[in-house]
């Protein structure tokens, strides 16, 4: 619903996931392009490819109870930009307050 909704507000979706069956249903439900964290070497690049740009995304939704997508979208997100958290990580969030502030993101 994330996906469908972002793109009719105009927004570029890129879904990541570490497993295949989940990209192929962010696919299937119109986002513009899926990375299988597992197998891309640099994801930050290869954001910045897709997008064309060399900033990070604008708002990076996580959808996961695993800590450590946290602080793959805090490292994808551009400054200024916003992290939004559907749930809540399990265990340790690998998170400093540097995440938040040197970058001022939400």
């Amino acid at each position: 619903m994330a996906i469908q909704y972002a793109n009719a507000m105009g927004y570029k979706t890129v879904a990541v996931d570490v497993l295949d069956r989940q990209l192929e249903f962010a696919k299937s439900v119109g986002a513009h392009a899926i990375i299988n964290a597992k197998t891309v070497g640099n994801l930050k690049e290869e954001i910045d490819r897709i997008t064309g740009a060399s900033r990070g995304v604008q708002v990076a939704l996580t959808t996961t109870a695993a800590g450590a997508a946290y602080k793959t979208a805090f490292t994808i997100t551009r400054s200024h930009g916003r992290v939004v958290a559907i749930g809540l990580a399990r265990g340790h969030l690998p998170l400093t307050a540097d995440d938040f502030v040197l970058d001022c993101k939400e």
